[in-house]
């Protein structure tokens, strides 16, 4: 019994295998053994393993007949810049030029030099800062609400 391959009828991408069944009615009339074909399916065996480096998804061309291994880079990328978080879902296309694959570390600051995120200091002690600032500010106004309450006598 042949095995067919299944692919998705918008994309074309293979999302599978399965085994076909004989075909009742054409096999009767032409008395040779002949096999179903489910739409969006196909006889012809894909090359699994195509492509040596990255993800690849393999695509069925209807109209040549053959499988096509198209890069994947779906997923979460970064931007370089800021290190804001997007999903890339664009199949057979590179991550766009200023971005990455790779996730950002606690103040993120990239090097393009060594390809990677570093701490960036200066950013981590300025935030350290406007911590200490942010919790002085509230035990300030909170000492200062707590007087206009004993002026009021609410205390």
């Amino acid at each position: 019994m042949p095995k067919i391959y299944h692919y998705d009828k918008e994309s074309g991408e293979f999302v599978g295998e399965g085994k076909t069944r004989i075909d009742p009615v054409t096999t009767e009339q032409t008395e040779e053994l002949t096999w179903l074909l489910p739409a969006n399916a196909t006889f012809i065996a894909p090359q699994m393993g195509v492509g040596k480096e990255g993800k690849f998804v393999l695509f069925f061309d209807k109209e040549k007949q053959e499988w096509k291994a198209v890069e994947d880079n779906r997923g979460l990328i970064y931007r370089k810049s800021d290190a804001f978080e997007s999903y890339f879902n664009k199949l057979g296309e590179e991550i766009p030029e200023g971005w990455t694959r790779i996730v950002p570390c606690e103040f993120p600051k990239w090097n393009e030099e060594e390809s990677k995120w570093e701490v960036d200091e200066a950013r981590k002690k300025i935030i350290a800062v406007e911590e200490m600032i942010g919790a002085e500010m509230y035990r300030l106004v909170r000492e200062m609400a707590e007087i206009n309450l004993k002026a009021q006598g609410k205390l």
